[in-house]
């Protein structure tokens, strides 16, 4: 629609919310970039505390595997101390989970949408989150939270 209307978004105020991991959502009005809104994921507060958890139990190996952009999955990732983090992956999420498995390792995966399933299904323990999970996450999953 942007382009329709020639409305650049080639702004450097975009490309620094952009840079900082924000989704950015234009505004225009009579024709002209007005403003635009930055929308980011907030993360639970308790996420943090529930990686550490992993590693005081044993499992070192821990990883970040998200549709989001690769700024946003790199900055998660960093903030929550994530072994290895993948971003912009959609259906490879399965491949992650296979590819894994196949190396030796047992595989836990949390998910909470629809391109979740998959990787819930193939994991050896699939964890759907209840709460903002779609009915066929949950159906899939082994655990629910």
């Amino acid at each position: 629609m942007f382009r329709e209307m020639d409305i650049s978004l080639e702004d450097e105020e975009i490309k620094a919310s952009k840079a900082e991991g924000y989704t950015v959502i234009p505004v225009a009005a009579d024709g002209l970039l007005a403003d635009y809104i930055n929308v980011a994921d907030t993360v639970r507060s308790e996420s943090s505390e529930a990686v550490e958890n992993l590693k005081k139990l044993g499992i070192f190996k821990t990883l970040l595997i998200t549709g989001d952009s690769k700024v946003v999955g790199e900055k998660v990732g960093r903030e929550f101390s994530f072994s290895e983090v993948y971003s912009e992956v959609l259906p490879e999420k399965l491949e992650i989970i296979r590819s894994l498995q196949t190396d030796g390792h047992h595989v836990a995966y949390i998910g909470d949408g629809v391109n979740d399933v998959p990787a819930l299904a193939a994991a050896d323990v699939g964890i759907a989150m209840g709460s903002i999970g779609t009915a066929v996450a949950l159906e899939t999953a082994y655990v629910f939270c």
